[in-house]
């Protein structure tokens, strides 16, 4: 919009009569354009004349310092500025009065609640009548601002609901803490900095997470992998065990069908002798039958046997053979019937045992009396005291030891030989049990233990009798996650011994002791198949 011919009459240079450009102002106070007086007082002095406004002629001694007129610059500006047209962006407020072309507003009036372009606000800035107007900046979104029961401006915000409130809602608001918008946007800044400030520490809390997370996922991968190799093992022994035993069934089987088969064989041979020596007893009987001679019939005869000799039927040995195969297959056939049931429980079981563990005894923990041989993987009874050094580590009291592993988490399992043992405890403990307690007897302690005549398992001192087994091979099973550790006897089959339920608090090892004194009683770690 061009600037009106009043203005352009005050803001034009008497020199060049134009709009004043980069606009200086002399000490008499008097306007021109900077380019325009400085070729003025050049030219004067270039002709020895004396430097004076070129308006009011007002003589000066010396050339002054001109500076330039900042306001006048910045309302020619406004006056030469086009208007802009709205653009339909989200920051820009339309002029509420254009119609044919919208510009765009420079402020809005919260008197007439209506935004006005340059053109359109000129009344409010030229006119006395709107003076008492509140102007301000263009406000977005102006309708959503009022109250839709006042038709005014939101201007407060009550924090306890959390809502915006006009002057006249207000006083329904008297009981409630209200504040202006500019403190609620201060307030709010605030706890969005704080916010702000607290996500990077909670994002790396999350990530830390997420590693945690894609770790157990390469662990549960791991395991999965190594419990498929594990149960393609178990079902090999499973499916050998089967083979052997069908084997061993069809062998009972063609041993007594051959028995049976034996005995018809040697009733058949008698049978055919017996057949054979009728034969003959016929053919003496017939000619005597037909002898009318009485004298010498009764002398034939009288040689002949008045009754004949009849062998046992054969069938009823067949019959005592046939009831005992069956009384056998019926035995063999039950067992086949309740194996899937027994499978199903193996099965339990073998899930249960997790990682299969190289273990290896330590020794500085190992007690004077026990010699360690075969890479730390044996424990013997020794006849003496062995010269080893003084370690806090070193049981004191009992020839015990504990393995160098420890467990926090996870599920696994190892074995342990006890062939070469009349007497023995096996178990886990934590690193913290007393030097002189033994495994038996202490809080910190979990174990079965063989003696001569029987089989227990033992914790802080308390006993349960589990029989009189005595397994050659001990599998403990230790269960981290799920808060128990179970004893097995593997020879062939695996049975369980004893399960305890443990809240663990500590890290625990492996633990064995030799409680037979006999010189060379061993106990051996062994690779679990």
């Amino acid at each position: 919009m061009a600037a009106s011919s009043c203005f352009k009459e005050e803001l034009a240079c008497p020199i060049c009569l134009d709009l004043l450009c980069d606009p200086v102002t002399t000490n008499c106070g008097h306007n021109f354009c900077s380019r325009c007086i400085e070729e003025v007082w050049v030219e004067a002095g270039s002709l020895n004349q004396r430097i004076q406004c070129p308006q009011c002629r007002q003589i000066y001694t010396e050339k002054p310092l001109l500076k330039r007129n900042t306001l006048v610059s910045n309302l020619i500006d406004q006056l030469t500025k086009e208007p802009e047209v709205f653009s339909g962006n989200r920051d820009d407020v339309p002029c509420d009065w254009c119609f044919e072309t919208i510009l765009k507003a420079e402020k809005t009036c919260l008197t007439c609640m209506a935004s006005y372009c340059l053109a359109h606000l000129r009344p409010h800035t030229q006119n006395a009548a709107y003076q008492d107007h509140e102007v301000t900046s263009p406000i977005t979104d102006l309708q959503e601002w009022k109250c839709k029961e006042h038709r005014k401006i939101q201007d407060v915000f009550c924090t306890k609901h959390s809502t915006f409130v006009c002057a006249f809602c207000e006083a329904k608001h008297c009981y409630c803490k209200t504040t202006s918008l500019e403190e609620q946007c201060k307030q709010k800044k605030m706890d969005l900095q704080r916010i702000l400030g607290m996500l990077p520490e909670e994002i790396k809390v999350a990530e830390g997470k997420l590693d945690a997370l894609a770790d157990e996922q390469r662990s549960a991968k791991e395991t999965a992998s190594k419990m498929k190799i594990l149960i393609g093992e178990r079902f090999k022994e499973a499916k050998k065990f089967l083979i052997m035993k069908e084997e061993s069934i069809r062998k009972a089987i063609d041993e007594d069908y051959l028995a049976v088969e034996t005995k018809i064989e040697a009733d058949s041979r008698e049978l055919l002798e017996q057949i054979e020596e009728f034969n003959k007893t016929k053919s003496r009987i017939e000619p005597v039958a037909k002898e009318k001679d009485q004298w010498r019939f009764l002398k034939a005869a009288s040689s002949i046997p008045n009754q004949v000799e009849r062998l046992p039927s054969p069938g009823e040995a067949v019959d005592v053979y046939i009831r005992r195969l069956q009384i056998r297959c019926n035995s063999n056939l039950k067992l086949i019937t309740q194996l899937q049931s027994q499978l199903d429980n193996l099965w339990q079981e073998i899930f249960k045992y997790g990682e299969a563990c190289a273990l290896t005894f330590e020794p500085k923990t190992a007690h004077m009396q026990v010699i360690l041989s075969d890479r730390n993987m044996k424990m013997l009874r020794a006849a003496s005291s062995q010269p080893y050094d003084h370690n806090p580590e070193r049981f004191t009291h009992h020839p015990q030891v504990l393995c160098s592993q420890s467990f926090s988490k996870g599920c696994h399992y190892w074995d342990i030989g006890t062939k070469n043992s009349l007497g023995w405890a096996i178990g886990i403990a934590y690193k913290s049990i007393k030097i002189s307690d033994r495994l038996c007897h202490s809080e910190k302690a979990w174990c079965v233990q063989r003696s001569k005549y029987s089989l227990s398992a033992w914790h802080n001192g308390n006993e349960k009798n589990l029989g009189e087994m005595n397994p050659h091979t001990v599998r403990v099973c230790l269960d981290f996650s799920r808060r128990s550790v179970s004893f097995y006897s593997v020879a062939g089959s695996v049975t369980l011994l004893h399960k305890y339920n443990v809240a663990f608090t500590e890290p625990v090892y492996p633990a064995c002791w030799l409680i037979d004194t006999t010189v060379n009683n061993a106990l051996v770690l062994e690779t679990p198949h």
